[in-house]
C-alpha cells in the first residue's frame, strides 16, 4: 500500500465505482470542505438508492454509478461559479425597469 493511498480514500465517497476514483477527486478537489462533506454524503446516497432500486444484480453498480456521477456533476455545474466566490452583477435601472409607457399605469377616469 502506498502511503498516498490512505489520503485519497479520505477524500471518496464512502461508495462509489473504483473506476470513478480520479473523476470524482478532481471534482470533489475544486470544492471548498463544507460542500464537499455534503457532495460525498449525497454521492454516496444516491449511489446506493439507485444501486438498489436496479433489478439486475449485475447492473446495480453502473446504475448507481451513472446515477451519483449524473448528480455530482450537474450539482458542480450549478455551483461552481458561486464556489468560486462570484455573484451576478446588478441590473442597471433600464433593465430592471420595465419599458412601457410612464402613464400606462395610471388609471384614467
Amino acid at each position: 500500500m502506498y502511503p498516498n493511498q490512505n489520503a485519497l480514500k479520505s477524500d471518496l465517497p464512502e461508495l462509489y465505482h473504483p473506476g470513478d476514483a480520479v473523476w470524482i477527486q478532481e471534482v470533489l478537489g475544486q470544492m471548498p470542505f463544507r460542500m464537499r462533506e455534503y457532495a460525498k454524503f449525497k454521492y454516496s446516497e444516491v449511489f446506493q438508492i439507485r444501486s438498489k432500486e436496479e433489478p439486475v444484480s449485475f447492473r446495480k453498480a453502473n446504475a448507481g454509478a451513472h446515477a451519483a456521477n449524473r448528480w455530482l456533476r450537474l450539482f458542480f455545474r450549478k455551483n461552481h461559479r458561486s464556489m468560486q466566490g462570484y455573484t451576478a452583477e446588478p441590473l442597471s435601472v433600464s433593465q430592471a425597469m420595465p419599458r412601457t409607457n410612464p402613464n400606462s399605469g395610471a388609471v384614467s377616469g
